[in-house]
């Protein structure tokens, strides 16, 4: 069984906390459990002997900034282009301007100083890192970042009833909870981004494959060969199948002898056959209701009242059109809002 400290982050002790892009999201405890977690944790965590410098937090909040800078303005293009966004991808582009307050907030309340006094974890996948950072890290995958007072309280206390905390350090808990927000956000905003270029190639891929604006469409098997070898994006797999299905029911191809099996039809006839090799598509839709959640959550403590911006022109959504003949458009252009 592996120890309570590595229990907390879930992840084996030689693993940096930067070293995957997935939600910080571990087993969701009870506040009793919460609170055993909480006094076996303290009991796991060595600090140093001495004040020092450790590693830097304020690297990866820069960092964490210019993902989510480059997130903003990709979702701003897209729109500006007319394209799709999300409802997450909406969230972000409507209140990034709380997302930078909060991260100018973060630097002007932990100044170099206070942190070099912060005591630091001397082993495990956050050592040179303040104690209460993988606390607070901790409180957040086990709550799956939904922030409670009384929650927050009771786990701090059975952690002190093992190891107190400094006064630096309480007065710290709330700042280090917001960069683990913020880098649960980076993450977020990163998906949101890779989601919307795989939708794009597979919109172009199904432009191929039933042949819109006037060009004559492909035979499946060459032009799907490329993708054989390897899984694809769960966002991509579903964005082809529901431009395939979509446009399957909305223009019936006439039936041509021996090359019917090259038109609409065929096509349809291997969307089974996708989403059976494509495992993703089912988490991909699942990530996209936990974007939604996510930022609803975040509106709880880092993020609060959240409003839209007044008089954004919003692009469409990354769902299928069809024209007024009832002919498939292309998934690139002018498409309406989608709740996906």
């Amino acid at each position: 069984m592996r120890p309570a400290f590595l229990r907390a982050f879930g992840r084996v002790a030689q693993a940096a906390p930067w070293d995957n892009e997935e939600s910080i999201r571990e087993e969701l405890f009870s506040i009793e459990r919460l609170e055993q977690h909480a006094e076996s944790l303290a009991a796991a965590q060595p600090v140093s002997a001495r004040p020092m410098a450790g590693r830097s937090l304020a690297v990866r909040l820069r960092d964490n900034e210019s993902v989510l800078l480059k997130a903003y303005r990709a979702i701003a293009s897209a729109v500006g282009e007319g394209r799709g966004i999300t409802p997450a991808a909406e969230w972000l582009l409507d209140n990034y301007h709380l997302v930078e307050q909060q991260i100018r907030e973060i630097r002007d309340d932990l100044p170099p100083a206070y942190y070099r006094h912060l005591p630091k974890l001397a082993t495990g996948p956050f050592a040179g890192y303040p104690r209460v950072f993988g606390i607070a890290w901790a409180f957040v995958a086990h709550t799956d970042s939904r922030f409670d007072p009384e929650m927050l309280r009771r786990f701090v206390r059975a952690y002190q009833r093992v190891q107190p905390l400094t006064i630096g350090e309480l007065w710290a808990v709330a700042i280090t909870l917001r960069i683990v927000l913020v880098e649960n956000l980076r993450r977020g905003a990163r998906r949101i981004v890779t989601s919307r270029a795989a939708r794009q190639e597979a919109d172009a891929l199904a432009d191929r494959l039933l042949g819109v604006n006037a060009r004559p469409a492909e035979p499946f098997r060459p032009v799907f060969q490329h993708y054989e070898q390897a899984p694809l994006p769960g966002a991509f797999a579903v964005q082809l199948v529901q431009r395939l299905r979509r446009c399957d029911r909305a223009r019936r191809a006439p039936k041509t002898g021996r090359h019917e099996r090259d038109g609409p039809q065929r096509h349809h006839e291997h969307a089974a056959d996708l989403r059976l090799r494509l495992g993703g598509a089912r988490r991909e839709r699942q990530s996209c209701r936990r974007h939604v959640t996510d930022r609803q959550r975040l509106r709880e403590h880092g993020f609060p009242d959240a409003q839209p911006l007044p008089h954004r022109d919003r692009g469409a959504g990354a769902g299928l059109e069809t024209d007024g003949n009832g002919d498939c458009a292309s998934g690139s252009s002018g498409r309406k809002r989608s709740g996906a």
